[in-house]
């Protein structure tokens, strides 16, 4: 008959040989078929069978015997719209690349709560999002932006005439203090590192529009549709010379853009300011 300490020997062999990922069911047959049953008492054989038992549903974590794991997918995008491709996704020590497409795919994760990080190439280093993954669940993941390191961030105003409702393209448009001309889709497009500014559109005739945008890396794109209305006050006047003859053909104009000309009703000076 063996010993009380070969007898523990071969029961430490059998549970240090157990796969952490099989069932409690496998495991208890795996101990139980490593003991030479033949050669112990019936006192043994049932210690035996129940320390199995016990170390195989009350010691080993329940995620061991369950073989419990996840599965995450989704997609990043660049503020263009295009794929975020080479981007880099870590989810509890493992990682995966965005493909072609910008999407991904990460398995073997275990229960419980984990931020979804996200780095590589010239884009920024950030928790995307944090997910809970549930027993026996599949987690599949909204589209998100990855933003760059620089000009991360991207500001639309569409100007529009408020009578007609269509866009204007020669609107005089300035966002975080830079003029913009470049539109997208009828948009004038500022692509920018700040996260905050100010707005303003202008066009002679039309009164003007001021806003304030603000983005952040979760949400980095602003856009606004905003009108503007052709009319407003107006400033008349005549421009003379020491003499009090009018002045025909100078250029006049407000601070806030807004020009005129003097002389459109003759050559008395008088000039129109509109849409003030």
């Amino acid at each position: 008959m063996y010993s009380n300490s070969h007898y523990n020997t071969r029961l430490s062999d059998c549970w240090s040989q157990s796969a952490s990922r099989q069932t409690a069911w496998q495991i208890f047959l795996e101990m139980s078929c490593k003991v030479d049953f033949s050669r112990l008492s019936h006192s043994v054989v049932n210690f035996a069978l129940l320390t199995a038992l016990f170390f195989s549903f009350n010691l080993l974590p329940s995620t061991a015997w369950a073989g419990y794991t996840h599965k995450l997918t989704g997609c990043f995008i660049n503020i263009d719209s295009s794929p975020a491709v080479g981007l880099n996704v870590e989810v509890s020590g493992l990682t995966a690349t965005t493909a072609s497409n910008g999407c991904y795919t990460l398995e073997g994760i275990p229960e419980g709560t984990f931020a979804v990080n996200i780095s590589g190439g010239d884009y920024k280093a950030r928790v995307a999002m944090t997910l809970n993954f549930a027993q026996g669940s599949a987690v599949n993941s909204p589209t998100r932006y990855a933003v760059k390191s620089n000009n991360s961030y991207r500001v639309q105003v569409r100007v529009l005439n408020r009578a007609t409702s269509q866009p204007m393209s020669d609107a005089a448009v300035v966002i975080a203090g830079s003029n913009v001309t470049s539109q997208v889709n009828g948009y004038y497009t500022a692509d920018l590192s700040t996260t905050t500014g100010a707005m303003s559109a202008t066009k002679a005739g039309f009164t003007g529009w001021t806003g304030n945008f603000s983005v952040n890396d979760d949400s980095p794109i602003y856009r606004l549709d905003t009108y503007i209305t052709e009319g407003g006050y107006k400033i008349t006047g005549s421009l003379v010379d020491i003499n009090g003859a009018g002045i025909a053909g100078a250029e006049l104009t407000l601070s806030n853009g807004l020009s005129a000309s003097s002389g459109t009703d003759g050559t008395d000076g008088s000039f129109t300011f509109s849409g003030i």
